[in-house]
């Protein structure tokens, strides 16, 4: 019984057995507080990235917006630069009037001048206005080397109907005729200007008689003081007063040489001051740029990061969820598992039980067919008695009629003898030729044989109750 009872039991311990190594192996692999400890250590990673990446985001903003801003500078100060290369253009391009001889001969006899004499001035910014307006015209005049030279420079104008033209000659070294200078003004203009070689001679007798003065209430009273000498006073205003009575002002739209040369030549510093401004900020916005470059390369290296990070932490907690879930479906198996063979134990206990009561209801079938055969055998012996006794019918008749006065009551017919019970309760034997034999031994009855010990009727003899058979 108990090897039938562990073989049965064999294929579901097997079960139980390797369900209970997968857990083991699983809870080997997946220990939970390695597991925790993992997330932990990831969810750290993620926070010190994230501050990271915060971080970052902010010095990436901080690049964005120099960046924006240098660029913005740079823009501005190209821009400022083109304006001034517009105002230097036409700062170069401006000149006298285009009736004016003067243009023409700049144009067609180039090689035989030397340029205008107020290029050859210097003048102090200060005063600019007043020299300019004292040398008016003159400033214009077309420089030539020598006298000789006006002659054909005239010629040519006047064949080309192009003008008049007004010269400066060079080579004329004739010193200044020496003015005083009146107390209480500023100075003489020609202690304001400074000219090139020869040119100066010309130009401090040119401003010999003009005098700078603070304000036009002075230009009036000098004049008045010094109306006897051949003076000029100007003022800031350009308002200039001889003392002679003759008064000159007002404002002309056309720029004098100077103002003109003046404002080239700031203009011309301005640019020079810009394109290193230019530069800087360039170089600026370069470094900018691969701050810039590098900080969104840091951000989106951090922001990859990160998200690697959150894709690991849900790797893991999909792992720690597949754990988890493959552990209780292992311990439902486990668990399944145990009551199946407890289940099995159960049947297997029944079965055995059955078995037994099987056993004995086949050892009482075996029996119950052993009774049956001797029943059918006793059946056949009665069967083959009952056609013994049909075909002896007759002959117990005739018996029964010669015997009713010896007042039977019973017979006994037995396979090979006849029993009849008397009225003293005795068997008599009796042949089956009419012989009675008494039970006790008697003598010989009447119409038979007496039999002296006559044996008693078995249970196989069949007894007949009545008077007749």
């Amino acid at each position: 019984m108990a090897g039938k009872d562990s073989y049965c039991e064999k294929p579901l311990a097997e079960d139980m057995y390797s369900a209970n190594m997968l857990l083991d192996a699983i809870n080997k692999m997946w220990d939970k507080e390695t597991v925790l400890k993992m997330l932990s250590e990831i969810e750290k990673e993620i926070d010190e990235t994230e501050e990271r990446l915060a971080m970052q985001e902010s010095l990436l903003s901080d690049s964005k917006e120099k960046s924006e801003s240098l660029s913005k500078d740079v823009e501005t100060l190209r821009r400022e630069n083109v304006a001034l290369e517009s105002r230097l253009d036409v700062l170069s391009r401006m000149a006298v009037s285009e009736a004016d001889g003067s243009k023409w001969l700049l144009e067609n006899k180039r090689e035989k001048l030397s340029g205008c004499l107020g290029e050859w001035i210097e003048v102090e910014p200060k005063y600019l206005p007043q020299i300019e307006f004292a040398l008016g015209e003159t400033l214009d005049a077309l420089v030539v080397s020598e006298i000789s030279s006006v002659e054909e420079l005239l010629d040519a104008l006047e064949n080309a109907s192009a003008g008049s033209a007004l010269f400066a000659i060079a080579s004329r070294n004739q010193n200044a005729e020496m003015v005083e200078k009146p107390v209480g003004v500023l100075g003489c203009a020609s202690e304001f200007v400074s000219a090139k070689d020869s040119l100066g001679v010309l130009v401090k007798r040119l401003l010999s008689k003009w005098m700078l003065v603070n304000s036009f209430e002075e230009a009036i009273s000098f004049s008045e003081r010094y109306a006897s000498s051949d003076l000029w006073f100007v003022s800031p205003e350009i308002r200039a007063v001889h003392s002679s009575g003759l008064v000159r002002g007002g404002k002309t739209s056309a720029m004098g040489i100077l103002s003109r040369r003046a404002e080239i030549t700031e203009t011309q510093e301005k640019q020079n001051l810009l394109l290193t401004e230019i530069r800087v900020k360039e170089t600026e916005l370069e470094k900018a740029k691969e701050l810039l470059e590098e900080s969104e390369r840091l951000y989106s290296s951090l922001k990859e990061d990160l998200l690697n990070l959150q894709d690991t932490k849900r790797t893991a907690e999909a792992a720690k969820n597949v754990h988890t879930n493959s552990k209780n479906s292992l311990q439902q198996q486990i668990s399944k598992k145990e009551f199946d063979i407890q289940v099995s134990k159960d049947k297997i206990t029944q079965a055995l039980n059955e078995r037994s009561s099987d056993e004995q209801l086949m050892n009482a079938e075996k029996e119950l067919e052993r009774i049956q055969e001797a029943f059918e055998r006793v059946t056949e012996n009665l069967e083959e008695r009952q056609t013994m006794l049909r075909n002896k019918e007759e002959d117990l008749k005739e018996l029964q009629k010669r015997n009713e006065p010896m007042g039977s009551t019973c017979f006994v017919i037995s396979t090979s003898k006849y029993y009849m019970l008397n009225s003293e309760q005795k068997w008599i034997e009796i042949t089956p030729f009419g012989q009675v034999a008494s039970s006790n031994g008697g003598g010989t009855g009447e119409g038979g044989n007496t039999n002296p010990d006559p044996t008693p009727p078995t249970d196989d003899d069949i007894i007949y109750e009545g008077g007749e058979i």
